[in-house]
């Protein structure tokens, strides 16, 4: 097995943990105190954590934080934070809407990692790509 396959399930776990924390937030907090919370305590977690991933030689903190790739980020987790906690809020179902979210997620990226990283397209991997996308119309389904 390779070593990134064990670090893949801890992301499974995170995210089964994500979606049910997000739809059993208290629906008259705001959003936005919920968010603070939320990422104030995720910061004392990667605090605790930062002395098992040193790096002697990176780049200086004050230009790692404010690269264009971790702003980048920053608006990403954002948007699926708020995205989320919104569309739960409204109702969107525990049983598809992550699926749903991350093929479509997965279906586009494709595309963009072959154009703007190089990425090769295999007969293989479209055959994935149009498989999420049945299964992207079988979830929303009613």
């Amino acid at each position: 097995m390779k070593p990134y396959v064990l670090f893949l399930l801890m992301a499974v776990a995170g995210t089964l943990m994500y979606h049910v924390g997000q739809k059993t937030l208290q629906a008259s907090a705001s959003p936005m105190v919920l968010l603070m919370a939320v990422y104030g305590w995720a910061f004392l977690m990667a605090a605790a954590a930062a002395p098992f991933f040193r790096v002697t030689d990176g780049p200086a903190l004050s230009v790692l934080v404010f690269s264009r790739p971790v702003l980048l980020l920053a608006l990403g987790v954002f948007l699926v934070e708020v995205g989320f906690l919104i569309a739960y809020r409204y109702g969107a179902p525990l049983q598809w809407s992550a699926a749903a979210v991350n093929g479509l997620s997965a279906a586009l990226l494709v595309p963009l990692a072959v154009v703007a990283f190089g990425e090769t397209l295999s007969a293989t991997r479209l055959a994935g790509i149009l498989c999420v996308t049945a299964g992207l119309f079988l979830f929303v389904r009613e």
